[in-house]
């Protein structure tokens, strides 16, 4: 039995670092793959780089993301599952780098398991220096609130998914958020119970790029990083509520963030107002207090 796996691969400019990608996905050890790669209208030569490897390989397919679909790696993302065949799917960053046998040693235990996905660890790295490394023990309870606090985590490149676990999902990656996409997936995912097996073992290198999302989030002021945070955090929550999963723990995270909105973020009303309600029904006394008190101090002071 060699099954299809699908390397999904969104790209936005990142010439310099897609061979490097690309030759990971080659070496890999297990040779029934096919790698879609939804380029995001790169400006920077990328769609040259992959051609050449199009042309050298027929299991590398290129698209382009559609001119209705959002501009972002989120569509990509979903674009790219739309157009894969495979019975099981490994996204990739355009810049990471995967080791030779990660989805080797995935298949050995996903074929014929109740798994509904495996993962890895990863470490990262910046301009080949190895900066740190991340093996984390999935929590054996597997509580999409730890996922949240960062007890354990994922990276988008490490999970190898059975394509019908990935197809019973509401939806994969929200294309509307401007960050936290995978972190917002993954924690939907949590909340539906899956059986995740973990290979404690690094099978991906992550590259820190100076130039990625994260290191532009770094350098916004706090009111433009809560802003980008909201809809991820206001839509977790509704994922929480909908799948009955705000225990005591969770509602204190939620809360206290929303109170946090509240304190510092612009002022927008509709936001506000949200944020307020949540924190009302949802707090503890304490909390309610200082959410009444912050939210009406906003409401006549403004910003």
């Amino acid at each position: 039995m060699n099954p299809l796996v699908s390397i999904l691969i969104p790209n936005y400019n990142k010439a310099p670092f897609l061979r490097e990608t690309l030759d990971s996905v080659l070496k890999q050890s297990y040779i029934y793959w096919e790698c879609i790669i939804v380029d995001d209208h790169s400006t920077d030569g990328s769609w040259k780089i992959l051609e050449e490897y199009a042309e050298k390989d027929s299991r590398f397919h290129l698209f382009k993301r559609p001119e209705d679909r959002m501009a972002g790696g989120n569509a990509a993302r979903n674009y790219a599952f739309e157009m894969s065949k495979g019975e099981f799917i490994n996204w990739l960053d355009s810049d990471d780098i995967l080791i030779e046998d990660k989805i080797e040693k995935q298949l050995e235990i996903l074929i014929d398991s109740d798994y509904d996905f495996v993962l890895t660890s990863l470490q990262n790295f910046d301009d080949a220096l190895i900066k740190s490394e991340f093996v984390f023990e999935v929590d054996k309870k597997k509580r999409p609130i730890k996922y949240l606090k960062g007890s354990f985590w994922f990276q988008t490149s490490l999970p190898l998914f059975k394509r019908t676990f990935l197809l019973s999902l509401e939806k994969l990656f929200d294309e509307g958020l401007r960050r936290n996409q995978e972190g917002e997936l993954f924690t939907r995912i949590l909340l539906t119970k899956p059986e995740i097996f973990f290979i404690n073992e690094i099978k991906v290198i992550r590259r820190i790029d100076d130039q990625s999302i994260s290191s532009n989030y770094l350098n916004l002021t706090l009111q433009e990083k809560i802003k980008i945070d909201y809809p991820a955090k206001i839509s977790l929550f509704n994922s929480f509520k909908k799948n009955f999963f705000l225990g005591s723990e969770e509602r204190d995270f939620f809360v206290t963030w929303f109170i946090f909105f509240i304190q510092y973020s612009d002022f927008n009303r509709k936001e506000l107002f949200e944020a307020f309600i949540v924190s009302i029904f949802y707090g503890n006394q304490r909390q309610r207090l200082l959410a009444i008190k912050s939210y009406f101090y906003r409401i006549f002071h403004g910003k």
